[in-house]
This record gives C-alpha cells, sequence and structure tokens, in this order.
C-alpha cells in the first residue's frame, strides 16, 4: 500500500509474538490509519500477511486480539 499515514494514533495494544526461535516476546503496537493512494499486489510480506478489504465491523470480528478489536470497531475514515 502506498498513501498518506495519519499523524495521531488510533491506539495501542498488545500481544505476544512468537520468535522464530520458539520464544514469545510481549510486543506493544501502535495502531495508525492510512489513506490508500494506490495499492500494490506484491510487496515484502506478501507471503507471510493476507490482504483483504473489508467493513471496520468484519475487520473486528476477524483478528483475535482484543484491544484491537476494539481499536477496529471505533474507526471512522476521515
Amino acid at each position: 500500500m502506498e498513501g498518506e499515514v495519519a499523524k495521531k494514533k488510533l491506539g495501542v495494544f498488545h500481544y505476544d509474538k512468537r520468535l522464530r526461535s520458539g520464544r514469545t516476546q510481549h510486543v506493544r503496537v501502535s495502531v495508525y490509519s492510512l489513506r490508500v493512494d494506490a495499492e500494490r499486489d506484491v510487496w515484502p510480506e506478501v507471503t507471510e500477511r493476507e490482504k483483504l478489504w473489508t467493513s471496520r465491523e468484519d475487520a473486528s470480528d476477524r483478528v483475535q486480539e482484543i484491544e484491537l478489536s476494539a481499536i477496529l470497531s471505533c474507526f471512522e475514515p476521515s
């Protein structure tokens, strides 16, 4: 994706990321909105990430992290 990232963050969520070594590390993630100007078919994490355009309600239901779900459910595009 290419576009403009908002200056103000939408929120923060936490999760335990599994590392290649098998260990887990607690991670804090800041979430920002992105106004999409262009979309690419190939990007660095194409084999690791699924790209799906959906409603905020569906996106909120699809994620496992409760904090991220709350952020997505309150998102209002500008």
